[in-house]
């Protein structure tokens, strides 16, 4: 019984085997495939388009109406933050830099004086008030008298070419800067 069993078991998968190996007749010749003919030069769009423009009218439509909403004009026009006061890190123009506590104040008051002899509208926005933007910044063991609040280098270098002509051994240093957004550093 077992050996009946395993002969047809065998037959069959003989039989799947044969018919996977089936395919197509060689010898056969499959028609050929007729690709219609092309048209010589260019094909105009108005030989082969069934779209009737005289259907629409010419004048296109009228615009939508503006949109109504109670969103406040500052969110509108991004001045949501003008006027907020900042402290980041940013940059001044350092002038002066001693132990000597009384040579820090008078270049102080000397700087304070030459910001004030300026054209406002000649100084960069950076070194523009109220308040005069002059530090006197002591740590230790130096006093350091600085100017200015810039929010990039770049903007911090472009005032130094000003202040060199007044205080010629400036430089760039970074600091923590107090800024007003959308409106002049304070």
């Amino acid at each position: 019984m077992k050996r009946c069993a395993l002969h047809l078991l065998c037959g069959c998968l003989l039989l799947v085997a044969a018919a996977g190996c089936t395919g197509t007749r060689t010898g056969e010749e499959l028609p050929p495939i007729e690709i219609p003919p092309q048209p010589e030069g260019p094909v105009l769009l108005a030989d082969v388009e069934d779209f009737d423009p005289s259907l629409y009218p010419e004048d296109p439509p009228p615009p939508p109406p503006p949109i109504e909403h109670e969103v406040p004009v500052e969110l509108m026009e991004s001045r949501a933050d003008a006027g907020v006061v900042l402290t980041i890190d940013g940059f001044r123009v350092q002038i002066y830099s001693s132990i000597d506590q009384q040579e820090a104040l008078r270049r102080e008051r000397s700087a304070h004086g030459w910001l004030d002899a300026q054209i406002p509208d000649s100084l960069h926005a950076g070194l523009q008030g109220p308040p005069s933007p002059v530090y006197n910044i002591y740590q230790q063991p130096y006093y350091r008298v600085r100017l200015g609040n810039f929010e990039t280098r770049e903007e911090a270098e472009i005032a130094l070419t000003q202040i060199k002509r007044r205080f010629s051994r400036a430089f760039v240093v970074p600091d923590q800067v107090r800024i007003v957004r959308g409106g002049k550093p304070e």
